[in-house]
């Protein structure tokens, strides 16, 4: 059996420190390996996903632990399914008090897979920063964004500054689901940058190439914000 069809099990519970360590025996024995961006890092590369209890809240309706999961979505490099805790699934921003607009963006078929992945604004100033959501296995996981020009980062990110562009076109193509991260400057009668291309493979985003281009106003229209899909469902 390959890594691909494995699932690794790191529930945890606190630390006096602040951490997490990761239980057995039905989260009663602390073992000796702390839940860190290295541990993540380094198990990873053994399967295609990992499953993480929070046995702190576990079956006692006491909500999701809100250090956890953005710990989780910031490190891991492969999908997590968050599991317990809630009772009532609730979403708490303050972006609506600091921009005076609702996180909500809408909803999308981003990576082909069958439904609608989930768009929810993490953050602004000059561009909108964003979480995608998906269901998959039963749970609700964060997507991460194309491993490209945000460094592989769960954040994806959309600008149009007028002196910057940046965003995400999509595509399919003889059944394979791709998009192109693009980070665009004009440049006289042009627009230049990077565009990088992804396919949907294995659950991820996989890099197939990258490529400095040259586009013509014309051209260029075509990459702006998200391409290729109609978000449904916007404020």
């Amino acid at each position: 059996m390959g890594r691909d069809h494995l699932v690794i099990d790191l529930s945890c519970r606190r630390t006096p420190d602040g951490g997490w360590t990761v239980c057995m025996n039905r989260w009663q024995t602390f073992t000796n390996l702390s839940l860190t961006p290295a541990t993540l890092s380094r198990l990873a590369g053994s399967c295609a996903e990992f499953l993480v209890h929070a046995a702190d809240v576990e079956g006692k309706c006491r909500g999701m632990d809100e250090t956890l999961l953005p710990f989780l979505a910031d490190h891991s490099p492969i999908p997590v399914t968050y599991a317990g805790g809630a009772d009532v699934a609730q979403f708490t921003s303050t972006i609506d008090d600091d921009w005076g607009i609702e996180p909500w963006y809408g909803a999308a078929k981003l990576d082909g897979v069958k439904g609608y992945e989930l768009l929810l604004l993490t953050s602004g100033g000059d561009g909108a920063m964003f979480r995608v959501l998906t269901w998959r296995k039963g749970a609700l996981v964060a997507e991460r964004a194309p491993k490209a020009l945000m460094k592989g980062s769960y954040n994806w990110y959309l600008a149009d500054l007028g002196f910057a562009r940046f965003g995400y076109r999509f595509s399919t193509s003889l059944g394979h689901r791709y998009v192109r991260d693009f980070e665009l400057y004009p440049s006289g009668k042009h627009w230049k940058g990077t565009v990088v291309k992804s396919v949907w493979k294995s659950g991820a985003w996989k890099k197939i190439s990258s490529n400095r281009v040259t586009l013509t106003k014309k051209q260029a229209k075509a990459y702006n914000w998200l391409g290729g899909v109609k978000v449904i469902a916007k404020p």
